[in-house]
């Protein structure tokens, strides 16, 4: 691969939309001072760090417009629609700062807005808005002037929260069985144990029901192994003893899954993973809810602990595609692309420079916990090799399978590559006039219809690949964020025609303040 199409961390935050801090904030460890590796018994916070690249959507942690106002003064109307599409905005009810979407098998629909989470039902013109008030939506975010200096989030300088409570910013959703959804959250941090425990404990995820009128919080997924479970000197998970007592990890438990960029269902009604769901995101590229897990045998290492820990039940925390770096340093990256291939229910995760799969260690027996494993990753834009240098970014964005478990990648420095699903051969194409947009590809999905594939571009709009070649959708006489980029792109596979739904992110500035709304679209034409 030519070394001009390999991407620097500087480079990533250049292709995104989404910005960067200028450093990663792993578990003690930076890319100057790499964290302690896993098998130094005086590691103590940082034997499982890791730095990541790129930057995350959502906005200012807040408690978000008052419940009952889903409008926001906003006088609603109908949504925009034109040759088989429908756009949805802020007069349709939604957040001006949309980040996700995503349906259930009832055909709701449900959008991340960061001050909430937004639904409706199929056919409905309008969203219904959804947060702490009105749906019970978890409180465990704090108002942080700057989330991303670890001294301000320090657990011996700041052991207890500055303030009360509030929302964490909605940032992901993911439609699971009719009237269920699961949405994520920013937490405060990224993933550094030094942490204190109110940041380290914030963000995660919620289940929860909408039955067309009203959404209602079941329960929240704490991801968490709680203490006494990992045994971080030795590198195991899910175990009764370990070898140094005072291990990190044995006595705190851990907690790296704070900010959930990305979920994927199990939707496959024969499997006994049915109503799995995975989440990737910060440090995790892999992390699950495991449905009916006692009846499969799962063992619960909550039991006897404090309160907190009850809602990490029926969690399994973590893993990655990790890597050493030539220097030392242990990259985890970030998670946005994560998918699972529908003949046979291996969640895959790519975190920006390896992509991976959950394929010999989970399936519907899950009474051994038996998941922490060496992933075995996929390296799919080869690096140059230069061992001064850190190991070039795929920048993977987004995962789609087809029908007979063809994956699609979509990069957003190189383009697109698809792994073939008998083989496991992966070939890379670039998208059309790159001299002039550049090979960014922040989105794919594969059309159950017809095979085609549905491409959100890095510069904002939408892209298709049908038969071999390139069609750009116009955004002529569109809504305007209908130019914007776009982040996710999620189909309804149970409506007929199906219906395939697009993520417009909103345009912000320098201070993450948005200055044009973002917002979703709706396509069942051919």
């Amino acid at each position: 691969m030519a070394a001009d199409r390999r991407l620097t961390v500087g480079m990533l935050c250049a292709f995104l939309v989404l910005g960067c801090s200028g450093k990663g904030q792993g578990d003690g460890g930076s890319p100057s001072q790499p964290a302690a590796g896993p098998s130094d018994p005086a590691a103590g916070p940082g034997s499982d760090g890791g730095v990541v690249a790129g930057g995350t959507p959502g906005g200012d942690i807040d408690g978000g417009p008052a419940a009952g106002a889903p409008d926001a003064g906003v006088l609603l109307e109908p949504p925009f629609t034109r040759n088989g599409w429908t756009f949805y905005g802020t007069s349709q009810g939604l957040s001006a700062d949309v980040s996700d979407v995503s349906p259930d098998e009832g055909g709701n629909v449900y959008v991340a807005g960061s001050d909430a989470v937004y639904a409706k039902t199929r056919t409905d013109q309008r969203f219904l808005r959804f947060d702490a008030l009105n749906a019970g939506l978890t409180q465990n975010c704090y108002a942080v002037a700057d989330p991303n200096d670890p001294a301000q989030l320090d657990r011996n300088l700041h052991p207890t929260p500055p303030g009360p409570p509030l929302l964490c910013p909605v940032i992901s959703v993911g439609g699971a069985a009719s009237g269920v959804a699961m949405i994520g959250f920013q937490g405060v941090g990224t993933d550094g144990d030094p942490d204190a425990d109110w940041a380290q404990d914030s963000g995660g995820a919620d289940l929860v029901a909408f039955d067309g009128t009203n959404l209602t919080r079941t329960r929240h997924v704490f991801i968490a192994s709680p203490p006494h479970t990992i045994c971080g000197v030795s590198g195991e998970a899910h175990t009764s003893t370990c070898s140094f007592p005072g291990d990190w990890f044995w006595v705190k438990g851990r907690r790296k899954l704070r900010q959930v960029f990305r979920i994927a269902a199990n939707h496959d009604p024969g499997s006994s993973m049915y109503g799995d769901v995975w989440m990737g995101g910060t440090h995790a590229t892999l992390a699950a809810y495991v449905n009916n897990a006692a009846a499969r045998g799962w063992v619960d290492d909550t039991v006897g602990w404090e309160s907190k820990w009850a809602d990490a039940r029926d969690v399994w925390e973590h893993d990655h595609p990790a890597i050493t770096a030539a220097n030392g340093t242990f990259l985890t990256g970030y998670t946005y692309a994560l998918a699972i291939d529908p003949r046979n229910g291996t969640p895959w995760g790519h975190n920006g420079f390896r992509l991976a799969s959950m394929s010999g260690g989970y399936g519907g027996n899950v009474s051994g916990k038996l998941w922490w494993l060496p992933l075995p990753w996929i390296d799919v834009w080869p690096d140059s090799g230069d061992p001064q240098q850190f190991p070039s970014f795929d920048a993977v964005m987004s995962l789609s399978f087809c029908k007979d478990g063809t994956m699609w990648m979509g990069s957003a420095g190189q383009g697109l590559a698809r792994r073939d699903p008998g083989t496991g051969a992966i070939s890379t194409l670039g998208l059309p006039d790159p001299a002039t947009h550049g090979d960014s590809a922040t989105a794919v999905a594969c059309d159950p219809s017809d095979g085609s594939v549905w491409i959100g571009l890095g510069w904002g709009g939408v892209m298709r690949l049908k038969d071999g070649a390139f069609t750009l959708i116009d955004p002529t006489g569109l809504p305007d964020f209908a130019r914007h980029q776009v982040l996710s792109i999620q189909i309804d596979r149970w409506a007929s025609p199906r219906v395939i739904y697009f993520a417009f992110l909103p345009v912000k500035d320098a201070n993450g303040k948005v200055t044009a709304p973002g917002g979703v679209a709706a396509y069942d034409g051919p």
